[in-house]
């Protein structure tokens, strides 16, 4: 701000851009306007409900800031004020203005930081396929995103003001408390599966994602949350777990012996009939090398180079000698094949496997 002298006997327009002159004019206006008024009984301007005002920006000490700008009329019929003692000591009779300017500037970079703010959040959650809100703690939708019509069915302002868990299956209720709960106690985002009920009454698998937005004290002000449709990943995981059933059942009926193993042929799996055929316990050969079901005349590394060399990486039949527990050896046939890892997560866990078969052989008068 500058001082006191720097402003005493200067124009009041000086420091104000050119293009907001216009505004502050329009407030002496107004004040003089209220000077020229009919007195109300008491001999005064009838007082105003609001008092007017504009925004109006200053160049203050080279720096252009936003103020806000009041105008108020001294004088006989204008409203009583504390300047009046003063005036009537200097001898004023005629009007006398008053502005009063107050600095706006950092609340007016606030609000346009907020408005930019809203801004990208409506852009983004108008341009996704997922279904984003903003609720209250309790769950009362504020704002639901475009694309809750093309979820549920429901136009947005459809489901405002829902009470919560209104489209929830009644069976996910307390999983989605749960979850509401823990985000509210641990102020953390949380994660939790529910079907929501569409318009047509049929009922869609989603995955939430909820959010808190914490006020300044640290408690949980509202709550966005990220709905997104996840009934492939259902049908997928459905299917997947069929696919293990069947596979289950035909590994366990299976009469000959099926080995999985890892890379460095770590025994994985075995079926019943390889315990059966070989002697050993349950659960006995888990986490024991593969080489142990073979003869000492077997050269375990030139088989699995031979295996990865074939195409497709499968051996049918291979004759070989097999090794049971008490340490008798059976002429068997090898069926190998190397299965590579469908993932980044199964090969951090696994690498490339080998499924084994293992059947004995039937030409040397033995039953596979």
């Amino acid at each position: 701000a500058r001082a006191e002298p720097d402003l005493v006997g200067r124009g009041v327009l000086e420091p104000v851009v050119s293009e907001d002159r216009a505004e502050l004019l329009r407030l002496f206006r107004h004040a003089r306007q209220r000077c020229a008024a009919e007195p109300g009984p008491d001999g005064r301007a009838e007082p105003e409900r609001e008092e007017p005002e504009a925004e109006v920006r200053c160049l203050v000490e080279g720096e252009r800031r936003t103020v806000c700008a009041r105008v108020s009329a001294l004088g006989a019929q204008a409203e009583p004020t504390s300047f009046e003692p003063a005036m009537a000591e200097a001898g004023l009779t005629e009007p006398t203005f008053v502005l009063q300017l107050q600095d706006i500037s950092d609340q007016k970079i606030a609000e346009a930081e907020l408005r930019l703010s809203e801004a990208r959040y409506r852009l983004l959650a108008e341009n996704t396929s997922d279904m984003v809100g903003l609720h209250e703690t309790d769950g009362y939708a504020l704002y639901v995103s475009p694309s809750a019509e093309r979820l549920l069915g429901y136009g947005p302002e459809e489901m405002l003001g829902n009470p919560p868990f209104a489209l929830t299956h009644p069976e996910d209720h307390e999983a989605v408390r749960r979850a509401l709960r823990r985000l509210l106690e641990e102020r953390c985002t949380v994660q939790v599966a529910c079907r929501l009920r569409c318009k047509t009454g049929e009922y869609l698998p989603c995955e939430m994602t909820a959010t808190p937005i914490l006020a300044p004290d640290g408690t949980v002000a509202k709550l966005q949350t990220l709905t997104r449709d996840i009934s492939e990943r259902v049908r997928a995981e459905a299917a997947l777990r069929e696919s293990e059933r069947k596979f289950r059942a035909i590994f366990v009926a299976q009469p000959s012996a099926v080995v999985y193993t890892d890379a460095f042929g770590h025994i994985r799996e075995v079926n019943p009939a390889t315990d059966a055929m070989f002697g050993y316990a349950e659960g006995e050969l888990l986490g024991r090398n593969l080489w142990l079901l073979f003869s000492p005349k077997v050269a375990y590394a030139e088989l699995v180079a031979l295996v990865r060399a074939q195409p497709e990486s499968v051996i049918w039949e291979y004759g070989l000698e097999c090794q049971r527990k008490d340490g008798s050896r059976f002429p068997a046939e090898l069926t190998s094949a190397l299965l590579h890892a469908e993932s980044d997560a199964e090969a951090d866990d696994l690498g490339d496997r080998f499924g084994n078969q293992l059947s004995k052989r039937r030409d040397a008068g033995v039953q596979g």
